[in-house]
């Protein structure tokens, strides 16, 4: 053996070609992210990697952490479950079930004698499984990540805005001080089924708001941002019914809603109101204009939506656009059409963003429970 190490390294080398691979080559070769390792890891789904030196521990040398190539199959295994709309705590006990030989430590495997000694004991696969801690996080705790963060925090979200319908018109029928009263209690009505429904409210658009369902609070955070759309409809529709008791019959109240999906990039800025949590992507404004060119208290949502929901979970949803065919409307389910398309046909309103008329979109209705939708 070499003083230098070069010998190690060499050993390492082959085993790592043979049957083991590093977290970044992991990352790389199943396309996951570092937050989504990390989890696996913690959530026992994955064995945790065991730490080597590059070498016999240079000076200045650098710590890597290397999982069974087997592991590959098991990643792609469940990202198949989550397209297919299982939540992630089933598939934590899939392969918590009879998963012992699978994820015991590999340090006790065969080939792991032929690597460098680790820096540290890797900890035994029984008490790892009772020290896992809950990764997902509350609410609360995300926000307060992200106010102390000193640089944008990226996450996968989904964006739910709403608008005020006909806010114009409200606006120059009610003295000042009622239409506050109006916004006020929608913010209220709004905020109470946006807590119910996990999301983190961001803020306040003219005669409207939006709100953020993120990864990190929720696995299921797209379905959760379509329930929650569709909930808030019906707590409005209460709120309008109350409303016209007190101040009279000047219309119904309706939200106009939009959904969208992807990663954005999130931060607090001050305001005048306090901190404000934005997104610096386009998935906001996306929403945002959505529920500006809605009608009718509809909700419209993005395809990129559904494109990341699995099937199970669209079974459930009923939702379509509406065309008209020999001077009739008919209604075309499981269908989606472009903006600039439905502007036309004045199933929504103009003008819309520039570079958005090419945008996919449906209309939401009905999110049936789980066991109907079979």
């Amino acid at each position: 053996m070499n003083c230098d190490g070069r010998k190690e390294f060499s050993v390492l080398d082959d085993v790592l070609r043979l049957d083991w691979i590093s977290g970044r080559q992991l990352m790389k070769a199943a396309r996951l992210g570092k937050n989504d390792l990390v989890r696996y890891v913690r959530l026992g789904i994955l064995p945790k990697p065991v730490i080597r030196f590059n070498g016999l521990k240079p000076k200045g040398s650098r710590k890597n952490g290397y999982f069974p190539k087997s592991v590959l199959e098991r990643i792609k295994m469940v990202e198949q479950l989550r397209k297919q709309g299982h939540p992630m705590d089933q598939i934590v006990q899939k392969f918590k079930t009879g998963a012992d030989d699978e994820n015991r430590n590999p340090a006790t495997s065969g080939n792991a004698r032929d690597l460098p000694l680790p820096e540290q004991e890797p900890a035994r696969p029984d008490s790892a499984a009772a020290e896992q801690p809950d990764l997902k996080e509350t609410t609360d705790s995300f926000v307060q990540k992200v106010r102390a963060g000193t640089t944008p925090l990226p996450v996968s979200l989904s964006a739910l805005a709403v608008q005020l319908d006909d806010w114009c018109r409200w606006q120059t029928s009610l003295l000042a001080g009622d239409y506050h009263i109006l916004l006020d209690r929608l913010l209220s009505t709004a905020s109470d089924v946006f807590s119910r429904h996990d999301g983190v409210f961001a803020f306040q658009p003219p005669a409207g708001m939006i709100c953020y369902f993120v990864e990190p609070v929720s696995e299921d955070y797209l379905s959760r941002a379509i329930r929650c759309a569709l909930d808030l409809d019906l707590a409005i529709s209460r709120a309008s019914e109350i409303w016209e008791n007190q101040h009279g019959n000047l219309g119904k109240i309706r939200l106009n809603t939009g959904l969208h999906a992807g990663m954005e990039q999130l931060c607090c800025v001050e305001a005048s109101g306090g901190d404000q949590i934005i997104a610096l992507g386009p998935v906001s404004e996306i929403a945002s204009q959505l529920a500006a060119i809605a009608k009718s208290g509809q909700t419209w949502a993005s395809k990129d939506i559904f494109n990341r929901l699995g099937p199970e979970t669209l079974r459930g949803i009923k939702f379509g656009i509406s065309k008209l065919q020999d001077r009739w409307e008919v209604f075309l389910p499981g269908c989606f059409s472009k903006i600039h398309e439905l502007v036309a046909l004045n199933v929504l309103k103009s003008p819309f963003l520039e570079g958005v008329d090419q945008l996919a979109v449906t209309r939401l209705i009905e999110f049936r429970a789980d066991k109907d939708a079979n």
